[in-house]
């Protein structure tokens, strides 16, 4: 299949206007995501209530903490703060340090119009 063009001037045209708009949703998608990088399904409002009682919960042990002078008891106090913290964190919708890297901004070349 030698000399036998795949593109022609009718077909290149309608590969560019596609290949735009492709790009276009893209721009618009990217748009989109960085707009609300992390979102916590709220399904009846559980997640909220379950947030509030797990940080009512670690301002008890916060209070707990301070009165303890038992190293047994702090230890246990420290162990339940530190999976209470964990439950916030996850419900709050907050990732691990380091797992989230905001995207840089991409240079644009300008887009030549389709006639």
């Amino acid at each position: 299949m030698l000399g036998v063009s795949r593109f022609s001037t009718v077909n290149a045209s309608e590969m560019a206007a596609k290949s735009h708009a492709a790009r276009r949703q893209r721009e618009f998608l990217r748009q989109e995501a960085d707009a609300s990088p992390l979102t916590v399904p709220q399904n009846g409002g559980y997640v909220a209530s379950r947030l509030m009682r797990v940080r009512e919960q670690l301002a008890r042990v916060d209070e707990m903490i301070l009165k303890e002078k038992d190293p047994r008891s702090l230890d246990r106090l420290a162990s339940a703060q530190a999976r209470l913290s964990e439950q916030e964190r996850i419900l709050d919708g907050r990732p691990l340090p380091g797992a989230f890297r905001p995207a840089k901004p991409r240079p644009t070349a300008p887009m030549a119009e389709v006639m």
